[in-house]
């Protein structure tokens, strides 16, 4: 899917949810993220490529879904 396709995708879904942009958390890890992770309330470049990395605050670097439990209790 493209970088718009992705950004659009999350703003219909959270529209036809009823959600707040401000409520949405995405992660992604490469360049056609970077819309879609701007977008949302809180983006999340997860084991992303520089490129991400130099854009987005949050950062998880490691595969487990564990930190992005951790970070969703911690931080939002």
């Amino acid at each position: 899917m493209n970088a718009a396709n992705k950004k659009k995708t999350l703003a219909d879904l959270a529209d036809q949810l009823n959600i707040a942009t401000e409520n949405i958390v995405a992660c992604g890890d490469g360049a056609n993220d970077l819309p879609m992770l701007q977008h949302a309330g809180t983006g999340i470049a997860w084991k992303a490529k520089p490129v991400v990395r130099e854009k987005i605050h949050h950062q998880i670097n490691y595969h487990g879904f564990e930190l992005l439990l951790f970070f969703i209790e911690d931080e939002l």
